[in-house]
């Protein structure tokens, strides 16, 4: 995996079992989490023009109370995509952040880190050299 943390926005929506936000497909990426915990993150997020629901003459919660905003937030262990309450988004300006939790960076070759620091030096020699010579 490329990247621990996932940040998507855009209206959600549904097509032949694969989720967008936007016209991004979510769900590809998404799966590279499965087997991993996860802080999930899913929220109604107004676009530039305050708007939330697209739907908006058939969503029967933005009927009842225009200013409601859907907030979930979760600490799982992602084993599909069932667990994350889409249908809740669906049709809504929205934002997802998903962050691998127990991630961890690698611990650096200590051969490259001492590679770099010698050529680090060389480089601080050289321009200390011409800094010298300039003077």
């Amino acid at each position: 995996m490329s990247n621990p943390v996932l940040i998507y926005s855009g209206i959600v929506w549904k097509n032949n079992n694969i989720w967008y936000a936007g016209k991004t497909d979510i769900s590809k990426p998404l799966e590279e989490f499965f087997g991993k915990r996860i802080t999930l993150s899913l929220h109604h997020w107004p676009d530039e023009h305050e708007n939330v629901c697209f739907k908006n003459q058939f969503c029967e919660k933005h009927k009842v109370n225009p200013n409601f905003l859907y907030n979930f937030k979760e600490e799982i262990v992602l084993e599909s995509l069932d667990q994350i309450p889409f249908k809740e988004l669906e049709g809504h300006h929205s934002r997802i952040i998903c962050v691998w939790e127990d991630f961890e960076i690698p611990l650096p070759n200590m051969d490259d880190v001492k590679e770099g620091s010698e050529q680090l030096e060389k480089l601080l020699k050289s321009l200390q050299k011409t800094l010298e010579e300039i003077r």
